[in-house]
This record gives C-alpha cells, sequence and structure tokens, in this order.
C-alpha cells in the first residue's frame, strides 16, 4: 500500500472514530440536565396526555423541586424533580389531570412521604387537608392557598385516606 492509499485509510478510520466516539458524547452533551426552568421543561415533553408542557409554580421541598405544569390541551400536573448535584435534576415523577380538578400526588423525600396538592391557578383562599384512619379521628390542616402554591404535606400516618377541600374568598367549596 503506497503512502497516499495509507493516508487516506488513516483519514477514513480517524473520521469513523470521531463519528463512533463523538457522537454519544454529542448527545449527552445536549440532553436537559434539569438546571433551568427551560432545561426542565423539555424533560417534561415525554408527559403522557399533554402537550407542550410549561411550568406554571415551584418550590423546593428538602432540594427537590416541586413544580406545577400545564399544557396547552387542557391538562395540568405535578412534576417532582429529583437534585443530581451542581444545580442539575432529574425528573422522578409526574401525574396529571384535567385542568379544572384538584391534583393530588406523593412523591419520597428522603424517607417520608409527602402528599402534594395543587388546584391550578382556581383564584382560592385556603385548603384543607384532612387525614382520616380507620378507627381513629380525623386531622385536618388549613393552608393558605393564594400565589398558586403546591402544598406538601407530610403524611402522619402510613395507611390512611386523605379528601381536600378549597374554599374562595366568598366561602364556595371546591372538592
Amino acid at each position: 500500500m503506497d503512502g497516499r492509499k495509507r493516508k487516506i485509510l488513516y483519514l477514513v478510520i480517524g473520521i469513523l472514530f470521531i463519528i463512533v466516539i463523538g457522537i454519544p458524547i454529542l448527545k449527552c452533551c445536549l440532553r436537559p440536565d434539569g438546571s433551568t426552568m427551560e432545561s426542565r421543561e423539555k424533560m417534561l415533553k415525554d408527559i403522557p396526555k399533554g402537550t407542550n408542557w410549561t411550568i406554571a409554580t415551584e418550590r423546593l421541598l428538602d432540594d427537590y423541586l416541586i413544580t406545577g405544569i400545564v399544557s396547552d390541551n387542557g391538562k395540568a400536573g405535578i412534576a417532582v424533580f429529583e437534585p443530581r448535584g451542581n444545580g442539575k435534576y432529574k425528573l422522578q415523577t409526574s401525574c396529571h389531570r384535567d385542568m379544572d380538578d384538584i391534583i393530588i400526588s406523593g412523591t419520597m423525600v428522603g424517607d417520608a412521604w409527602y402528599d402534594l396538592i395543587w388546584f391550578n391557578g382556581t383564584q382560592t383562599e385556603r385548603a384543607e387537608v384532612t387525614y382520616t384512619v380507620t378507627n381513629e379521628a380525623s386531622q385536618s390542616t388549613v393552608y393558605l392557598s393564594d400565589n398558586d402554591t403546591i402544598i406538601c404535606s407530610l403524611a402522619p400516618f402510613k395507611e390512611y385516606t386523605l379528601h381536600v377541600t378549597y374554599y374562595d374568598s366568598e366561602g364556595n367549596k371546591y372538592e
């Protein structure tokens, strides 16, 4: 093999090597890392039943991001992003309902179970969260629900039923 053919062979091998190694590296670098709201919204694109999910509200719970999300086809939901270090997040879980429904979900944060409650965009004043355990008295907590707040309620029992009622400033009830 003469020198010219050898150079072409080395060039082709080099290009193939760059393609084989470079494409996975490029894909990894372009994958959303959850460090920005835009990046987290890209992670939401695979959630079923909704299209063009956007983040409406976020709050921190022990370094986890609890996110209220809405889609352009009448769905709303809660997405939980788990911290990965260096300001990056991974989508841990999500749930969705119709826009007019109270969204109740749950997640593990560390060793604790939290009930997550959100009533997207509805002008309410307070929410009453009631836990009931069989053969025991109910336990209720009232939360202010202004500013589109996602309620993160530490579950007080292992087995329970949960009931949520929202009230607006006129006293109207939403269940």
